[in-house]
């Protein structure tokens, strides 16, 4: 792949100098070898699953706690001081 360091640099407004220069042609050479690289490999013959095989737990902690109940919304409400429509309403913190 043909990269220029210095359009990159311009690009991304940026002032190298030479030193800095071939440093990053360097590091920029490297990285798009190994993409190749990457972009190389056979993905049709997969040794890995890609699937999640475990399952998850139920979470029985909340079910025996009865501030979190199906009725959450409804306790939460009646906590509030200022409820307007089923909101809450809280203080504003952006300015007009």
């Amino acid at each position: 792949m043909d990269y220029d360091v210095n359009t990159i640099a311009k690009l991304a407004h940026i002032n190298l100098s030479s030193e800095r220069n071939s440093m990053l042609n360097q590091d920029f050479g490297s990285i798009l070898e190994y993409v190749n690289t990457l972009t190389s490999l056979d993905l049709e013959s997969q040794t890995i699953p890609t699937y999640h095989t475990q399952t998850l737990r139920e979470d029985i902690a909340l079910d025996n706690n009865p501030r979190f109940n199906k009725n959450i919304k409804e306790n939460i409400i009646q906590e509030m001081p200022l409820v307007e429509e089923g909101y809450l309403v809280v203080k504003s913190v952006l300015k007009k």
